[in-house]
């Protein structure tokens, strides 16, 4: 190989490579993107040097220009402010939109049962004679349901929640490795205790109590635990029928995707959690304190199609931003 000409050929891509990682710090999206590619093309460079030449100056130079390259490429990371709010605009709100389906779907079949179950407690006698004595009964009716949302105080109260139904929408998103299975069974858990207690509570003539009291924190609560059930289902059904893509793949990209899932929700549960530990046992008037309850419910939901949609369309999946697919070494 005729060192001069190839010297002379690629100087200016080398050049400029140096120039790039000398203001590592102050590139502009384009530059970056030129700075990874001329890395990539100044390596093979280096590999062809090594195997077709024996000069020694050239192959420590461009060892040292690889090298340095190499460090502000893997080492060049956007600054946290900006992955913090790409992860509200885009990972989190993405994955949410694009499960509405399976989430909706959850909501709808635990409303199903929660109402059916409500109407056979509050229908037949025999059934809430099976759930506790008439006694037992009436304390749960007029002091234990009420008196629980404000027997603790309010910190000590608002994390216990928040730990209790994290757990749930974990148990959930978990159970994705499994293909969903035990998703059902957990939504119809939760389903058929609400309407376990709804049905004793209208039976009663306490309705007014029992709705006054679940609706300001249910609706962002139940929300949460049907997204990340359906978050989860989704990854499952991954598993089953993953498309023309290869299985693994699929599923690691929802798998990567779901993540978003659990981190956000936990905010979004935290959120419900302190609306269950200062709104609903407050003085406030009930249609006031259901007002503020579905004020949040709102919100969230036209977070989620906002954001959601908008990087839908953009072609976001909530995924970790791809990474090449190799890097070529010196």
């Amino acid at each position: 190989m005729d060192i001069d000409a190839f010297r002379a050929a690629h100087q200016p891509t080398w050049d400029r490579l140096d120039d790039l990682v000398k203001r590592r710090r102050k590139l502009t999206g384009p530059e970056v993107d030129e700075l990874v590619e001329l890395y990539q093309r100044v390596s093979t460079h280096l590999s062809i040097a090594r195997s077709a030449s024996r000069d020694g100056v050239l192959t420590g130079r461009l060892s040292a220009l690889v090298a340095r390259s190499r460090s502000a490429v893997t080492g060049a990371h956007a600054p946290a402010w900006r992955e913090f709010l790409r992860f509200w605009t885009v990972s989190f709100p993405v994955v949410c939109y694009r499960s509405w389906r399976w989430w909706l779907g959850a909501a709808v079949a635990s409303s199903v049962v929660a109402v059916a179950v409500g109407v056979w407690v509050a229908a037949n006698p025999d059934v809430r004679a099976a759930m506790g004595t008439p006694e037992e009964i009436r304390q749960l009716v007029e002091h234990d349901f009420a008196d629980y949302y404000s027997a603790n105080p309010a910190g000590s109260f608002a994390t216990h929640v928040w730990v209790n139904n994290a757990w749930v929408a974990a148990q959930c998103v978990a159970s994705a490795v499994i293909g969903g299975v035990l998703i059902p069974y957990i939504l119809f858990q939760n389903a058929a205790n609400v309407g376990l207690i709804g049905g004793i509570m209208i039976d009663s003539g306490r309705g007014d109590v029992f709705f006054g009291l679940i609706t300001p924190h249910g609706l962002l609560e139940l929300t949460a635990v049907f997204l990340a059930a359906g978050a989860g289902m989704r990854v499952g059904w991954s598993l089953i029928a993953p498309g023309p893509r290869p299985r693994a793949q699929v599923l690691a990209e929802q798998g990567r995707a779901v993540v978003a899932v659990v981190l956000g929700l936990a905010v979004v549960l935290l959120v419900s959690g302190l609306i269950e530990a200062l709104v609903t046992p407050s003085p406030l008037p009930t249609w006031a304190r259901i007002s503020i309850g579905a004020a949040a419910e709102i919100l969230f939901l036209l977070y989620v199609v906002r954001y959601g949609r908008r990087a839908a369309r953009a072609g976001e999946t909530g995924d970790i931003a791809d990474a090449p697919d190799h890097v070529p070494t010196a």
